[in-house]
């Protein structure tokens, strides 16, 4: 993003917050209340030295016991902006959580991005064991050299009269020290537990898992979670914070029902945070519902030429990221099929305007359209001739077909080149993967290195 985000006032109740704040929006380390240095230390060897501004926008505000609701743009950093709240709340506890209760709850529309968000939190978890691991060893080392050094002062006890009184100041020295680099006290996290529909684990292992293993925070979709908070060997009343992710996506979906009743077993006293790509009214029912008296943080990109803009008439706020081109395109529907052909193999070829896009993403409206695309397209000499290699994802797959195609296509690579055309004109193409699919891939999946949406 480029430019400037800012918060308007909002009709929610509750606090307004207004502030801007530039693509980025400054160091990890600037947050007040302060994350906690493993935390910081893991961000930076991600190599997220800088917040976005929903990251700085939001933190803070959740770390203050707010409840929010933010409206951002896919790509902001959402993920970020929520998980950090949900591990600083859990490791400021003041009492560890038991094994049967549950500290967070991550509530996601589908099951991929419930593993996305998963995968981020076990990232975070796997760095505190590690650290963990590290200051055991650290320990260890110190207490071997206090052991040679007291060894050595019995050893040479009558040499020098003064040996007592330094062995006290090297003490003190060292407490001092170990002091200064103790970091602020925290309750360690227990894990994080994925609970999806679809996946070869019935309700009854989800219950089972969590009885076994327990775990502070559950991400997962809907209906699964409800039946696991439903069982009355999962504690609740420890709950501290819940996260509705792509909240528009979830109502969408038909999950306005599973949200109530998962609301309704929930503390209330708890912070929650709402996020989205668009408000509605729906979600405003959701908002009085289920927040109490939320701040509202909205993310907007402007343009840097305001002056540019304003000749133009144009609004410079919106909620697309800057860098987007969306172009369109009008076909009558017997020559879609054929100018999808054309889109893709242009757009793939060194004249097209990504300069050779080698990932595609391709929406359509039914999984059945998606099917019909893709047995037509697989069956094409010109696409297998440009080595242009086909996947498709809808909610009609299996669950372990609609897993390995998403693998697949995150994994793939680009193929090697080949020529297109004959004679004068010619192109040359470096291969491509197209990925057909429904809305199911519609939100917070992060596809990496896709060039060209249709």
């Amino acid at each position: 993003m480029s430019g400037t985000t800012s918060i308007p006032p909002t009709t929610l109740a509750g606090p307004t917050e207004l502030r801007s704040a530039p693509s980025y929006a400054g160091r990890w380390t600037k947050l007040n209340p302060s994350l906690t240095p493993w935390i910081l230390s893991l961000l930076s060897d991600m190599g997220f030295n800088q917040m976005t501004p929903v990251q700085a926008s939001t933190i803070p505000l959740f770390l203050s016991h707010k409840d929010v609701v933010v409206e951002a743009v896919t790509g902001s950093g959402k993920t970020l902006a929520f998980v950090i709240p949900v591990l600083e709340m859990l490791l400021r506890r003041s009492t560890k959580l038991k094994k049967d209760e549950v500290g967070a709850l991550i509530v996601s529309p589908t099951r991929e991005l419930a593993e996305q968000i998963h995968k981020v939190i076990m990232t975070f978890l796997d760095a505190q064991n590690q650290m963990e691991a590290d200051a055991a060893d650290e320990g260890e080392g110190q207490e071997e050299e206090e052991e040679a050094e007291t060894s050595d002062s019995d050893s040479d006890s009558g040499s020098d009269s003064n040996s007592a009184a330094k062995k006290v100041g090297k003490k003190k020295a060292a407490e001092s020290r170990a002091k200064a680099q103790t970091p602020r006290k925290t309750t360690r996290i227990a894990g994080a537990q994925l609970v999806v529909g679809g996946s070869k684990c019935t309700p009854l292992d989800d219950y089972r898992i969590f009885r076994d293993s327990g775990a502070d925070i559950l991400v997962g979709t809907p209906g699964r979670l409800e039946e696991l908070l439903s069982r009355k060997g999962v504690k609740k009343s420890q709950l501290e914070v819940l996260i509705l992710d792509e909240a528009d996506r979830l109502l969408d979906l038909g999950f306005t029902e599973n949200l109530r009743r998962i609301l309704s077993l929930l503390p209330k006293q708890r912070r929650t945070g709402l996020f989205s790509a668009t408000m509605t009214d729906a979600l405003s029912e959701l908002v009085r519902m289920g927040l109490r008296n939320p701040v509202r943080v909205v993310v907007k990109v402007e343009t840097k030429n305001k002056a540019a803009a304003a000749s133009a008439g144009a609004d410079d706020s919106r909620r697309t990221p800057a860098t987007l081109q969306n172009l369109f395109q009008v076909s009558r529907p017997e020559n879609k099929l054929a100018q999808l052909v054309r889109i893709l193999l242009f757009e793939n070829s060194d004249k097209g305007m990504s300069g050779g896009a080698r990932k595609f993403v391709v929406y359509f409206s039914t999984c059945a359209q998606v099917n019909f695309f893709y047995s037509v397209f697989s069956q094409l000499p010109i696409l297998k001739q440009n080595r242009i290699k086909l996947h498709t994802l809808h909610g009609k797959q299996t669950p372990s077909k609609r897993k390995s195609m998403f693998d697949a296509f995150v994994a793939s690579t680009a193929l090697d080149g080949a020529v297109s055309g004959d004679g004068v004109g010619q192109s040359k193409s470096s291969g491509a993967t197209v990925l057909f699919c429904t809305d199911v891939a519609a939100r917070g999946l992060d596809l990496p290195d896709v060039e060209v949406v249709v």
